[in-house]
């Protein structure tokens, strides 16, 4: 009986991992989807946010983002909240901006 229930339970995991769904095929006809020849036109959206990638803070950005390596300054929410318990000065002010291209 064991070895039923075993030999079953395989075979459906190997049937739900192996078979490929429809939304990960890799060649896509958008003509059937929108009516528009899209073939030579790039859709990949790589981010919703991209601007929350870029460091806030001009010294962990120009270390390589390793803000969370550095002491305990106004910038420490964005790269690690904990390091306030060390901070020296109880206020502290920041202020970041980011040119638009």
């Amino acid at each position: 009986m064991n070895l039923n229930k075993l030999f079953l339970t395989s075979t459906l995991l190997t049937a739900i991992f192996v078979t490929q769904s429809i939304g990960q095929i890799s060649k896509v006809d958008y003509e059937d989807i929108t009516g528009q020849d899209l073939s030579d036109k790039y859709n990949v959206i790589t981010t919703a946010v991209p601007f929350l990638l870029i460091a806030p803070d001009s010294r962990a950005g120009a270390m390589g983002d390793v803000g969370v390596a550095t002491s305990a300054d106004v910038w420490s929410m964005r790269w690690n909240p904990s390091k306030y318990a060390f901070a020296e000065k109880d206020l502290s002010l920041g202020i970041s901006y980011t040119p638009v291209a």
